[in-house]
């Protein structure tokens, strides 16, 4: 066993590579006891770094949250005393005495404009004060509302609360994980791992539904936070992170809310239907939103495939309709009853539960599609893409016994492992074998029968029209031709990679190299560039990959957070940035980019040497044994 091999399983396991000295022992250790890497992957599973960073970026939670509320500004009185103010200061002597939220305890003085305790919503519309659509300039008749519930002392103040709801997504998948319980607790659970200023978040939005709310004490509430219920409104009003501010707070709209959702549960992403004008209108309704419109658009033909699901769910979640016209949860909007679900479509139900967020979490959860999308968001941050077929059996099946990300996380890695071992670099495939394609007169690349089928059936979801649509005829220009080929071979079409599995990707590959390349010189270069290339892959997510370059090239580890705020422009990876995959020149390039800034602050006389070390290629790269 090679000390490379361990290396990555921690990178992927932790972001950070063991020393060298204990990297040789551990490979020397497992050379003479087979159970060793079991135990090592083992540890590395119950490092602190896989719950608190590994594990939440195998989730896309939500987006950015979006502003919603207000800034106070500052004012002086003769004395010197701060009066808060929205749009203009008024004279101090009318300046009403308030408890703010932030300091329960204290009082502070507001302008009455920017006070209003009692109007919280325009009259005549369902715009509630702090949203989008009541912003300061569109909202002169709005203000902060009881305890100044919807302000933020300043624009620091604002960003200190932003990064306190940022956290608690990740530090309940982070908790969850750590205590092995079942991932749909994740979904479903009340509780959650936060801190004070999310509870008081949380209270903020009880005060500005009408309740008579006693703020927390700070004393109560650790530093980090701690895993502790939350108070509702209405029954079944929580479900997890599902119904955290950083969710609800990142989706303008219901239907908005209901794909990132579906997205997180399900892995289903939405697609796109291609609907023209005039099918919209045959359906007789000018509100799609309300009233029966969305439920003739969930069961239109060709929207259904989205709408079914994502109209129908919206009903759960009908006390927050979105960041448009609301900035938190409202009960009285909260609709009762039962409400249906549905999966792929309007024809295809999944039983009906109660119109609550927790309702709509237990019903999701307990569904196939679950579990397929917990194995899928593991193999693709283990394998880098998705699994071969015994490995998604392995997993399905260790997720059938325990339901632990921690335990899928550890079979996923004994079998990468297994593979990385075993696999010799595979030969350069051959083409599958398809009728000679007659050449077109025009000079364009006559497409052989097998392959204009692949066309049909993998991309005409996105190109049958519009400004992509490929033309229907049975030659295409080389210069398309040519992008598709890069784009199938290093998986950047399909958006979705579940809609091309790999043995036909492979063999779509091939049959565009055959039908681009006819002499056999220039389709051997082919084959070697888009089809054995394919088989390569970086085993790594995109931080793990930064991680083994820092570690290679020697950089200390207190400055690994700079430089990755350099690479991203942020301050950790996103998860949807260079994912693991095959080995694309855009990768290669990266890679090479931060390797040079690493021996640029390094300062070494010898930069190639630098370079050298810095870029560990049995680390990042492995064959793909699919």
């Amino acid at each position: 066993m090679t000390a490379n091999l361990l290396e990555r399983l921690a990178l992927l396991a932790t972001r950070h590579a063991p020393a060298a000295d204990d990297l040789a022992r551990t490979a020397s250790a497992a050379e003479h006891d087979p159970r060793e890497l079991a135990r090592y992957i083992d540890r590395l599973l119950h490092d602190p770094r896989f719950t608190a960073e590994v594990a939440p970026s195998m989730f896309t939670v939500a987006g950015a949250l979006h502003t919603t509320g207000y800034v106070l500004q500052e004012s002086r009185d003769p004395a010197g005393e701060i009066v808060y103010y929205l749009r203009q200061p008024c004279a101090p002597e009318i300046a009403e005495q308030v408890q703010p939220w932030w300091a329960a305890t204290t009082t502070v003085r507001v302008c009455p404009d920017a006070h209003r305790p009692r109007y919280l919503s325009r009259p005549g519309t369902d715009w509630q004060c702090g949203s989008a659509k009541l912003n300061l300039e569109a909202s002169s008749d709005c203000g902060c509302g009881p305890r100044l519930a919807r302000c933020f002392r300043d624009a620091a103040h604002r960003e200190a609360v932003r990064a306190s709801l940022r956290q608690e997504n990740a530090k309940t998948i982070g908790w969850i994980i750590d205590h092995d319980l079942p991932i749909e607790t994740l979904f479903t659970s009340n509780a959650t791992f936060r801190d004070y200023t999310a509870e008081l978040v949380y209270t903020n939005w009880r005060a500005l539904d009408g309740e008579a709310v006693a703020y927390p004490d700070a004393a109560d509430w650790p530093r980090d936070g701690k895993w502790a219920a939350r108070a509702e409104r209405r029954p079944g009003m929580h479900a997890g992170i599902l119904t955290t501010p950083q969710t609800l707070l990142s989706a303008d709209a219901t239907r908005a809310l209901m794909r990132q959702l579906y997205e997180l549960l399900w892995c289903k992403a939405p697609e796109s239907s291609q609907v023209d004008a005039q099918a919209i209108w045959s359906l007789g309704v000018t509100d799609l939103r309300g009233g029966s419109g969305w439920q003739r658009l969930a069961a239109m033909p060709v929207c259904t495939s989205c709408h079914a699901r994502l109209d129908h769910g919206a009903q759960f979640f009908s006390g927050f309709p979105g960041t448009l016209h609301a900035d938190h949860y409202t009960s009285s909007l909260q609709q009762t009853g039962q409400e249906p679900l549905y999966g792929d479509d309007i024809d295809d139900p999944r039983g009906a539960a109660e119109r609550t967020p927790l309702g709509f979490a237990r019903a999701v959860t307990a569904q196939d599609e679950l579990a397929a999308c917990m194995v899928e968001r593991v193999a693709r941050h283990v394998f880098g893409g998705r699994p071969a077929l015994d490995d998604e059996r392995a997993l399905r099946d260790a997720f059938a016994r325990s339901h632990s990300l921690r335990e899928l996380t550890r079979v996923a890695l004994l079998r990468a492992a297994a593979r990385w071992r075993r696999a010799p670099r595979p030969p350069v495939a051959r083409p599958w074998p398809s009728p000679v394609t007659t050449p077109d007169p025009r000079g364009d690349i006559a497409l052989s029968p097998g392959l204009r089928a692949e066309l049909e059936r993998s991309c005409t979801e996105c190109h049958a029209d519009g400004p992509n649509a490929f033309p229907q005829r049975p030659a295409l220009a080389r210069p398309l031709v040519e992008r598709m080929l890069r784009a199938v071979a290093f998986e950047q079409m399909p958006r979705d990679p579940a809609t091309l599995p790999a043995d036909r990707r492979r063999a779509m590959v091939r049959e565009l190299i055959a039908a681009l390349y006819r002499d056999p010189p220039a389709r051997a270069a082919a084959y070697e560039m888009f089809d054995a290339t394919t088989r390569w892959r970086s085993p790594l997510p995109a931080a793990a990959r930064l991680a083994a370059v820092h570690a290679h090239a020697g950089l200390p580890a207190a400055a690994w957070p700079a430089q990755d705020l350099a690479y991203y422009g942020a301050g950790r990876a996103s998860p949807l940035a260079s994912p693991a995959g095959p080995l694309s020149p855009t990768i290669a390039i990266d890679l090479a980019t931060a390797a040079l800034a690493d021996c640029a602050r390094l300062g070494e006389a010898d930069r190639a040497a630098c370079l050298d070390r810095a870029l560990p290629i049995d680390t990042l790269v492995t064959p793909d044994a699919e």
